[in-house]
């Protein structure tokens, strides 16, 4: 018989992870956009983490398509546009509180709690300044998962919205949706 362990309460087997596809829904006053990304879930202590590459938006790729026409350097087309920075994101996930974390050519973090304004940043190259977020509505469900004689409940679904503050000025209203599928799990080795 499998033994069940709930790797979100806090079990020091938590440390497995897990890949799986990941669909992310953002709406920023009222255009959505959506993309599929392969993401790693993985479990420690009582925080879930979901960490995935940030897509390259559209004009971002004509961007990449276009530095590798002009590049002249030895390589394929494919190793040059692979060059192009890559933005990292981890939404890091309690009972209380998800914090969006994003590395690479843009820093930024933001946290997030039912009905609660929370500090945060976002730096680049040419702009530093704080952010303020405002979190409207909050939902998450789980799913139990098991692989290997082991059962973790797992996100399947994390949904919020919020407003966002620069300098006590709303810039927005923004919703994100991460539907995590999986239907084609697989435990990755630690």
């Amino acid at each position: 018989m499998a033994d069940k362990v709930h790797l979100s309460n806090g079990n020091p087997a938590a440390a497995n992870k897990y890949r799986t596809h990941l669909t992310i829904k953002s709406v920023q006053n009222k255009e959505q956009v959506e993309h599929t990304v392969d993401a790693d879930v993985y479990c420690k202590g009582n925080h879930i983490y979901i960490r995935y590459e940030e897509p390259i938006l559209a004009a971002e790729g004509d961007r990449s398509q276009a530095v590798k026409r002009r590049s002249s350097s030895a390589g394929t087309a494919e190793d040059q546009v692979q060059a192009a920075p890559v933005t990292n994101v981890m939404l890091k996930l309690s009972a209380d509180e998800w914090k969006l974390t994003r590395r690479g050519d843009v820093e930024s973090e933001m946290s997030f709690a039912p009905n609660m304004r929370l500090n945060g940043y976002y730096r680049s190259a040419a702009l530093r300044f704080p952010l303020v977020t405002n979190t409207k509505q909050w939902t998450r469900r789980d799913r139990a998962i098991e692989q290997n004689g082991v059962i973790a409940q797992l996100p399947e679904y994390v949904a919020w919205a919020y407003d966002l503050y620069i300098e006590e000025d709303c810039v927005g209203q923004f919703a994100l949706a991460l539907t995590l599928d999986w239907s084609s799990t697989s435990e990755r080795e630690q």
